[in-house]
């Protein structure tokens, strides 16, 4: 899965567009849609940027597609990626984002 495939994905799963990616990440709407239309590869920056965004890790992220990982990898043992998903898109918009600066902090506490 290209760094591309996994915006739009993380992007649908969330109901964002890339402009609300752009707002909420910081990385100008010019270089994600060079991520997405050329395979252009992030900075380390953009990347923590982007990952902070979604409150995902930056592994997770990189990850995202492999055999075993995504929402799953993440959520912790017993649930599997389908299930992660469904508890994620029975979360409102607020609840989201409260859930994602939570995953943020417990990130930035683990490195």
């Amino acid at each position: 899965m290209t760094i591309g495939e996994k915006l739009e994905l993380l992007n649908r799963e969330r109901g964002w567009t890339m402009a609300v990616l752009s707002r909420r990440s910081g990385v100008p709407r010019s270089t994600l849609k060079n991520m997405v239309d050329r395979g252009t590869a992030p900075s380390v920056r953009n990347l923590q940027r982007i990952c902070s965004a979604y409150g995902i890790a930056s592994d997770d992220f990189l990850r995202l597609g492999e055999p075993g990982a995504g929402a799953g990898a993440a959520a912790g043992p017993g649930i599997g990626d389908e299930e992660a998903l469904k508890l994620w898109r029975s979360l409102d918009p607020e609840a989201r984002e409260t859930v994602g600066r939570l995953m943020a902090l417990l990130d930035s506490r683990a490195g």
